[in-house]
C-alpha cells in the first residue's frame, strides 16, 4: 500500500543562498510503502557563512552522508519542533527519508532512543551501510547514488522479513486519513485497547506518542496548504485544523516551524 502521507521540508532559509540546489526523487514503486524519497542538497558555490539547515517535524527518520567532505553517515531521528543544523561552506548531501515507523523493514532499530537525535548511523545500524558508502561518494550523479542504495535496500528488505504490528499500521492510516485531527480516545476505542496501551504501541514502533505524532501530521497538512499558495486566512486555517483560536494556532506553528506562518508566506 502506498502511503497518502506526503511530508515536506521547505528549507526556505537555504533557498535564499546563491548557488543552493535541492532535489527529491521518489523511490521504486516497490519501496514506496516504506521510503518517502531520496534527497540531495548541494551548493555550486561556497555558501554565505554562517549558514544553517532548517528542518521541520515530519515524523520521518533520515539516513544521510556528506559526499563533499565525508566523515560519517548520520541518522536523524524524529522530532517535535524545528531544528537548525550547522552547514559547512560547501555541501553535497545524499539522504534517504524513511516514512514514519517504516525504517524497521530494513534495520532493527530501537526507535524510542532516537528521539531528536543526530547520531552516527554505524552506532545504530552497524556496518550494514558501510559497504556502499565508498560507492556513493564516487558515484557520478544523484541517480547513480539512488541505484546503488536501492540495490542494498531491496536486499535488506528481503533478508529482514519484518512483520509490522497490524494495530499500529491501522492507526497510522487513520491519522493520515484525518490529517492528524483524530481523537486518540476514539483510536483506542476502535482498537479495543486503553489509551496508555495505544501510546505504548506508538512509542515502540515510532519513537513518539500517538498524540504528538498526530500533531506533526496536522502541522504538515497546514504547511502544505501554505506552501502550495492557498491564501486561506489564518483564522480559517486554525478553525479548519481544530484550533480554538488563531493565537493558539500561530503559537503552535511557531514552535514547530521556528517562525510565524506570516513569515513563511513572505518567504
Amino acid at each position: 500500500m502506498i502511503t497518502p502521507y506526503q511530508p515536506i521540508q521547505p528549507m526556505l532559509s537555504l533557498r535564499q543562498q546563491p548557488g543552493f540546489r535541492k532535489q527529491n526523487v521518489a523511490p521504486d514503486i516497490r519501496l514506496r510503502p516504506y521510503i518517502f524519497c531520496y534527497w540531495t542538497m548541494y551548493s555550486v558555490m561556497p555558501l554565505q557563512m554562517p549558514c544553517e539547515i532548517h528542518g521541520v517535524p515530519d515524523g520521518c527518520i533520515d539516513i544521510f552522508l556528506h559526499c563533499h567532505n565525508f566523515r560519517t553517515t548520520y541518522l536523524l531521528g524524529i522530532a517535535e519542533s524545528s531544528r537548525l543544523l550547522p552547514a559547512p561552506e560547501r555541501i553535497r548531501y545524499f539522504g534517504i527519508r524513511f516514512l514514519p515507523g517504516q525504517i524497521h523493514h530494513f534495520f532493527p532499530l530501537p526507535t524510542d532512543g532516537l528521539y531528536d537525535q543526530l547520531i552516527a548511523a554505524h552506532d545504530i545500524i552497524g556496518k550494514t551501510f558501510q559497504e556502499i558508502e565508498e560507492q556513493l561518494l564516487l558515484a557520478r550523479s544523484f541517480h547513480d547514488q539512488i541505484s546503488i542504495v536501492e540495490a542494498l535496500l531491496f536486499k535488506l528488505l528481503v533478508r529482514r522479513t519484518y512483520q509490522p504490528d497490524a494495530r499500529f499500521m491501522r492507526m497510522l492510516r487513520q491519522i493520515y486519513a484525518q490529517n492528524g485531527q483524530i481523537s486518540i480516545e476514539q483510536l483506542a476505542k476502535e482498537e479495543q485497547i486503553s489509551v496508555r496501551h495505544l501510546h505504548r504501541i506508538f512509542q515502540t514502533f515510532l519513537g513518539l506518542g500517538a498524540k504528538k505524532f498526530s500533531r506533526i501530521v496536522r502541522f504538515q497538512h497546514i504547511l502544505q496548504q501554505i506552501v502550495s499558495g492557498k491564501n486561506n486566512p489564518f483564522v480559517d486555517l486554525a478553525l479548519d485544523h481544530g484550533y480554538f483560536d488563531q493565537a493558539h494556532f500561530i503559537n503552535d506553528f511557531r514552535q514547530m516551524y521556528g517562525t510565524s506562518p506570516s513569515s513563511l508566506i513572505i518567504s
